[in-house]
């Protein structure tokens, strides 16, 4: 898929535990192969012992082995389909507890510095979706679509232990479902899903800080645009699950149609290859009915395919992140060790976004080491804000903030001050 090569060229998320689990990660396909083969065979034999049954057999001993197998199979389906649960769960719980705990440590090391770079949201956002959409990855799109390709090959493999050019057909007809479409879903709905987590992630970046800062909506009688906001976000939002829902509905028309055509095509190759004989005639509805159960696997494999934007930039921000833990806390030990003799604001203009008036306006100060200094004055003349500029929670509208006597950008004021008596 798009971008697959570079985004695991250097992870240490992903990768590593497909290596570390591989054997689990077997035995997880082995199960969830063996669950739709085995609802393959019991329509298969169902197939010829309904046909067999209505010949009006002299003996019930003439059909007594496809009915001990179609109770054998029927049970088979469903212990596989629990044993692939439980162990594809454990796969995913064994991944998604270690996750946690290596983006928790990363983010306790860089504490301090990561606000440089995250906003409260972003972080919040990094820490409850990035891991769900990456737990996702493996039940919504690996384990299906591995499954399913490994079907496709089954199918056609023994289709054509029969009749290779019908297993031919079939793989061009099956190839359009667990090939085509796939692709098709990246291309056209990928992006959609993409933008719809994007806005979703910017969502709850701005709701969060916004709601943090709410005293300052409420101050400056603000309330009908911090809704407005709101509801913009909301909308576009829906609007996306609209079309990402539409197309869903095509799609799945579409590989139903082609699924049907695959049908079509067993049952109308059967009837001429298997009617030479009354006996024979009885494998025609067998091999048109075994193909029935493994349309689930193949619906699913597009839907997991057009997710794959999603999970891709989840792989590559926690990757990000563990890249630039280490870096983080290096430069935060030497930030917070190295001293700092001043701190100057030089003519700091503030407004808040859609206000006309600047709630700071032409502030100038210089704080030397060891230097205190006091912010007094009722709610709402700036003091607050102020600090957030020290801090770099955000960003002055005019003006500059230097410590040290080297200038700091606006994109990365300073935020790492030591004070010493």
């Amino acid at each position: 898929m798009f971008g697959f090569k570079e985004t695991f060229a250097h992870d240490t998320w992903v990768m590593p535990y497909l290596r570390r689990y591989k054997w689990l990660l077997t035995l997880v396909l082995f199960l969830g192969l063996m669950t739709f083969l085995s609802a393959g065979a019991l329509m298969f034999n169902s197939g010829f012992l309904i046909s067999s049954a209505a010949r009006q057999p002299f003996s019930v001993i003439v059909i007594y082995v496809p009915v001990v197998l179609a109770r054998g199979f029927g049970i088979a389906r469903p212990v596989f389909r629990y044993a692939e649960r439980l162990t594809s769960h454990n796969w995913v719980l064994r991944i998604v507890s270690d996750f946690r705990r290596r983006l928790y440590q990363a983010v306790e090391r860089t504490a301090v510095t990561i606000k440089q770079t995250h906003q409260t949201g972003d972080l919040l956002s990094l820490l409850a979706d990035d891991i769900d959409h990456i737990e996702n990855l493996y039940l919504r799109t690996v384990f299906p679509m591995v499954i399913g390709w490994l079907l496709y090959l089954v199918i056609v493999i023994g289709v054509g232990v029969f009749s290779w050019p019908v297993a031919l057909l079939l793989a061009l007809l099956l190839g359009l479902i667990v090939i085509v479409m796939p692709l098709i879903s990246v291309a056209f709905n990928g992006a959609r899903e993409f933008r719809q987590k994007q806005l979703q992630g910017q969502f709850y970046t701005q709701l969060t800080d916004e709601v943090l800062g709410l005293t300052d909506w409420v101050i400056s009688g603000r309330y009908t645009d911090f809704m407005a906001h709101q509801r913009t976000a909301i909308d576009e939002i829906a609007q996306l699950r609209r079309r990402d829902h539409y197309f869903q509905w095509w799609r799945g028309l579409a590989v139903q149609v082609i699924f049907l055509a695959a049908v079509v095509t067993l049952l109308v190759w059967s009837g001429t290859a298997f009617t030479t004989t009354k006996t024979s005639a009885n494998w025609v509805a067998a091999f048109a009915l075994a193909l029935f159960p493994v349309i689930e696997p193949f619906l699913e494999m597009s839907q997991g395919a057009s997710e794959w934007p999603v999970y891709r930039q989840s792989i590559t921000r926690v990757n990000q992140l563990s890249e630039s833990a280490s870096q983080s806390e290096t430069a935060a030990q030497q930030t917070l060790t190295a001293p700092v003799t001043a701190l100057r604001v030089d003519h700091v203009q503030y407004t808040y976004p859609g206000a006309e008036t600047p709630v700071l306006k032409d502030i100038s100060l210089t704080v030397k080491r060891g230097e205190k200094l006091a912010l007094l004055g009722p709610s709402g003349t700036g003091k607050s804000t102020l600090l957030k500029l020290l801090v770099g929670d955000a960003q002055p509208t005019q003006g500059t903030i230097t410590k040290r006597g080297h200038h700091e950008s606006v994109t990365n004021p300073a935020r790492q001050l030591v004070w010493g008596a």
